[in-house]
């Protein structure tokens, strides 16, 4: 939906300034945060080197990050860290000039609609887009009509970022260090000390080693989060954070792989770690 959206309006371009009014209209239950500077994005040397290499065209010609209208995307969730479903799912995107939904509307279907004072298009895949303000668009999954109605009035009255301190703390990086690309998610109260000694107990990293269970679950349940931070230069570089509420000192025999262990349980093995 934002791919098409943002191929619709017209070109134009400006310097990515503060996240501040993307994320004003998160809710405040929200769990997972990914923001991207996406006008910095388009100025590195491997977007370039894309462009080169395909006579001009970025790969992602029918991607949101490819628009040159587009410059900050921030989108978020409420996860169900239980079953891996969103209960919520949204986006917020400000551009250089106002898109039009009644040329949104001609190319992925659906009905204009008008919720609460702002102009909406409800889309036939369980979700609506509603102009928040002049350059600013929010894309809101499940179309619950009231619900909906519900944010985009508290968006629009709403003068401060109200996401948890965690969120807020990791959503700074774009701005202070120049980062493309954040991904952030919200671990805290997600442990249990039940949980995690079963886990440990039975863990193959930990198999054979001298460890002290018991200081390795306090620390595990005191984890506040994990943020993936991208700067896109020659090419994409990434670094994994993983916050704890006390010294992680613990972990630093077998951080590596037990880290690896966890995600490969989650199902969400990935080579490049």
């Amino acid at each position: 939906v934002l791919a098409f959206f943002f191929l619709m309006v017209t070109a134009g371009f400006a310097e990515a300034g503060s996240f501040k009014e993307n994320l004003i209209p998160v809710p405040g239950d929200a769990n997972v945060l990914i923001l991207i500077n996406a006008a910095q994005a388009r100025q590195s040397e491997y977007a370039r080197q894309l462009r080169a290499e395909h006579g001009g065209t970025p790969i992602m010609d029918q991607s949101i990050l490819s628009a040159p209208n587009v410059e900050r995307i921030v989108t978020a969730a409420k996860l169900d860290l239980a079953t891996g479903e969103p209960v919520w799912e949204l986006g917020v995107v400000s551009t250089t000039n106002e898109p039009s939904l009644p040329n949104l509307a001609k190319y992925l279907g659906g009905r204009l609609d008008t919720i609460d004072e702002c102009a909406a298009l409800q889309l036939p895949i369980n979700a609506y887009i509603v102009a928040l303000g002049p350059r600013l668009v929010g894309v809101k999954s499940p179309a619950d009509r009231q619900a909906i109605a519900a944010w985009a009035r508290d968006a629009r009255t709403r003068s401060d970022v109200s996401v948890s301190e965690y969120l807020k703390e990791m959503a700074v990086f774009p701005e202070q260090t120049g980062t493309d690309l954040i991904m952030a998610l919200d671990l805290s109260n997600v442990v249990g000390v039940a949980a995690s000694q079963a886990f440990l107990t039975k863990s193959k990293t930990l198999a054979g080693k001298n460890i002290d269970i018991d200081e390795l679950t306090r620390l595990l349940t005191s984890v506040r989060g994990a943020t993936l931070g991208v700067r896109i230069l020659d090419k994409p570089h990434a670094k994994l954070r993983i916050d704890f509420g006390q010294d992680a000192a613990a972990l630093t025999p077998v951080a590596k792989e037990l880290i690896l262990e966890i995600l490969a349980n989650q199902g969400a093995t990935i080579d490049e770690l």
